[in-house]
């Protein structure tokens, strides 16, 4: 009998970022705290004779044609995730797999990396792989660097090149709104374009209480990316005064490499407020109001 499964990808959110130092690979090493949000893309698979792929959604006329190309050699994280899979269990990539992508294409909230988690536990149930799969740790890590937190989908401290997890400190839901300018920021753009390192994030507590306990932590942190990620998009700047302007913003910041930015605001009534409005104002932005916790 064929499955059908309906699985949610939600967009991860940079809350705070420090670039502590950069390995002789070339990779940059980070320590950041991440959580996620109640908004973001939705995958839809199902058994079938042979593999297929199709994206539909607000931002599927982002997707180049060789993105959507249904081989192993695809751009798309997600499609590639299905062959991954497929190899390590010695089986065809024999599914249906459906992308709505609701969130914008390199806009510093993991989405590629969030699908293709998605994929990975939607065809642990649709092939009975136990989530203790020995593989399965390298599988993911080997797909991106966000995939292995995106895969735990709860808060965490991220360091390293997003190979050490452990878990956040418990904290409020943040009513939060997300702005991006809809101009593509490509990752390897901004780190190419980024200067200097910094200690790593300072001694966190095991939970923070209120709200107001938590915004006034971040608030003395930040997002080592930003000043090369107004280089590549100089619009991020604008998202970022626009929030800030809003009633009830605590605070405005620059979500991992970019170019979206939330505001974390008092309450969700507030965050809806502030997204009717700045919807209204720049109507070429994309806008979306969410929980993120």
């Amino acid at each position: 009998m064929s499955h059908n499964i309906r699985l949610f990808a939600p967009a991860k959110i940079n809350l705070t970022l420090v670039v502590t130092g950069k390995r002789p690979d070339g990779y940059h090493v980070l320590d950041s705290l991440v959580a996620f949000a109640d908004f973001g893309d939705v995958i839809e698979m199902s058994e079938a004779s042979n593999f297929s792929f199709s994206v539909s959604g607000p931002f599927s006329s982002m997707f180049a044609p060789e993105e959507a190309d249904a081989s192993t050699s695809s751009e798309n994280i997600a499609v590639r995730a299905v062959y991954a899979l497929a190899a390590a269990k010695r089986r065809p990539p024999n599914v249906s797999l459906h992308l709505i992508k609701n969130l914008p294409l390199a806009s510093g909230l993991g989405g590629g990396s969030a699908d293709a988690a998605a994929v990975v536990r939607g065809l642990q149930k649709l092939w009975g792989i136990t989530a203790d799969a020995a593989y399965l740790p390298e599988l993911l890590k080997n797909l991106g660097a966000d995939v292995p937190v995106c895969w735990l989908c709860s808060p965490q401290r991220v360091r390293g090149i997003g190979d050490i997890l452990e878990d956040a400190p418990r904290f409020p839901a943040l009513s939060v709104v997300l702005v991006n300018p809809l101009k593509p920021c490509p990752t390897a753009d901004v780190f190419r374009r980024h200067q200097g390192f910094h200690k790593a994030l300072p001694f966190m507590p095991a939970a923070f209480e209120t709200v107001n306990e938590f915004v006034e932590f971040l608030g003395a942190q930040g997002n080592d990316l930003l000043p090369a990620a107004l280089q590549v998009v100089p619009e991020i700047g604008a998202c970022l005064e626009a929030l800030s302007e809003q009633t009830g913003c605590f605070l405005s910041r620059l979500s991992g490499s970019g170019a979206t930015c939330f505001g974390v605001f008092e309450d969700r009534l507030q965050s809806q407020d502030a997204a009717k409005r700045l919807a209204r104002l720049f109507p070429a932005w994309w806008v979306q109001a969410c929980v993120v916790g």
